[in-house]
């Protein structure tokens, strides 16, 4: 596994406040479809203290051309939109740097469409108030990028961010209250702002993690405990010391975080005490050798921004929409970009294969094909999304007897013969409708449908109501 930069937090101890709004900004594909395990300290609605060890160096935001690992954490804007066909579309975007030449095409059109005007006050002397033309004049299109086409009956309307998203930040991370969990699988845990739960029939939780943590009101607090307590160990910035961290779920304060290794090592227990199980905490200065060893997510491709492409094949006609009312060009720029990113994809196919048959020779000529470019565009194979909301793998034993009602399954024929063998039961409600569906063991990770049935990433479409999904 990797190690820290003792530099790299030497330069995060100096960073200011106001240098956290400040970050860099590339791309490439995402990757996605891993079964991932989160953590946090605000589970089902109950939030509680809990202790973590966070890995890696600061976020490549923060300090700019740092070649960030694989292990490292990311910062990016994170939002869920409504799609052209009305489907959830999880939208990811390197973060706003607020340079017009450099932004991602989708701020930019954010930036178009939520241009604000100031009117004087009636009254001398008064606030003035802020006035948006384009919500004045094409108010159906300031709703759609500005609550990412979420409606007001929409359970996401109230929360919904813009088409750009909200800054968020992902960890790898150990959590102490979880390491029989670490130690049986060798590997690390997300950390989320909050996880919602569902409890099936039979018992089981289906979780609903959010994507990583709001970087407002946690790095600031990073900042501040590796500021005062980095130089004092072997320089291994977070990685030396165990948090304490509680979501207290204000704008104020919307996390409390301490160093408890450092509280617990000077028997300074006041703070925590009744709130942390004081012998769960590390006050080693570094990872064990078995923490060490123990595999960590690569967060730069499962959290990698959404390809131009597929902002083409999703967005498409929302953007020309836009293009038609404000007599723009986005459309036809986003056009070129996803242009590029198949002709770059292509080269760099048309390279690996090359490798397989000419051998070493070819393989320089392939790493030169894979640098990134200058603009946000370098690619890597596209995977298909779901438009429905990612959930950890819910794994159940195939039942000896198949029990599948498939008058409740209005998808099912739309299913291929592989998929109809992969469910093994559904289960009815009181109503005899529909509840659930339980598929074998080896289908891999599940998503929920809008249906509100769980879904398995390899399948086209919903066996429940025949929704197809989108690539």
């Amino acid at each position: 596994m990797g190690s820290v930069s003792k530099e790299l937090f030497e330069k995060f101890a100096q960073t200011t406040q106001e240098e956290l709004n400040q970050n860099n900004n590339s791309g490439s594909y995402a990757f996605e479809g891993e079964d991932i395990k989160w953590t946090s300290p605000d589970r089902g609605k109950k939030k509680s203290w809990k202790v973590y060890r966070l890995i890696g160096n600061p976020p490549a935001t923060i300090i700019p051309n740092s070649n960030p690992q694989p292990e490292d954490p990311v910062e990016i804007m994170y939002a869920e939109v409504k799609d052209d066909n009305g489907k959830m579309m999880k939208l990811r975007l390197p973060v706003s740097d607020g340079t017009a030449n450099t932004q991602h095409l989708i701020h930019r059109i954010v930036a178009r469409v939520m241009e604000k005007e100031y009117i004087e006050p009636k009254t001398p002397g008064g606030k003035k108030d802020k006035f948006f033309p384009v919500k004045a004049k094409y108010p159906d299109i300031f709703e759609m990028v500005s609550k990412s086409g979420w409606a007001p009956t929409d359970n996401k309307y109230q929360f919904a961010s813009d088409w750009g998203g909200k800054r968020v930040t992902i960890f790898n991370c150990i959590d102490r209250d979880m390491m029989d969990w670490h130690r049986q699988n060798k590997h690390t845990v997300l950390l989320a702002k909050n996880i919602g739960v569902s409890t099936l029939s039979d018992g089981s939780e289906v979780e609903w993690p959010a994507t990583g943590v709001p970087s407002f009101g946690f790095l600031s607090k990073l900042l501040d405990l590796v500021k005062t307590y980095n130089s004092k160990g072997k320089g291994n910035g977070w990685e030396g010391f165990d948090i304490g961290m509680y979501r207290t779920g204000t704008t104020e304060q919307p996390n409390i975080i301490y160093n408890v290794s450092a509280f617990k090592a000077k028997d300074f227990l006041d703070e925590i005490e009744g709130k942390i199980d004081i012998n769960k905490i590390s006050i080693a200065d570094d990872l064990t050798d078995e923490e060490k060893s123990w595999e960590r997510y690569d967060l730069q491709k499962l959290f990698a921004p959404t390809s131009y492409s597929k902002i083409l094949k999703r967005m498409g006609k929302q953007i020309k929409r836009v293009d038609a009312a404000l007599n723009t060009n986005f459309y036809d720029e986003l056009k070129q970009y996803a242009d590029k990113e198949a002709a770059e994809w292509k080269a760099k196919k048309e390279a690996d294969v090359a490798v397989a048959v000419d051998g070493p020779k070819a393989e320089v000529q392939s790493e030169i094909l894979q640098e990134p470019t200058a603009t946000p565009l370098t690619p890597e194979p596209p995977k298909a999304e779901t438009p429905v909301s990612e959930i950890p793998v819910r794994r159940t034993a195939a039942a000896t007897n198949s029990e599948v009602d498939t008058s409740l399954l209005k998808g099912w024929e739309f299913l291929t013969d592989e998929e109809k063998s992969k469910i093994v039961r559904t289960e009815k409600d009181a109503d005899g409708k529909l509840k659930n569906i339980v598929y074998a063991p080896d289908v891999g990770a599940l998503s929920m449908c809008e249906c509100g049935i769980p879904v398995p990433y390899i399948m086209s479409s919903c066996p429940a109501c025949g929704c197809k999904f989108e690539d």
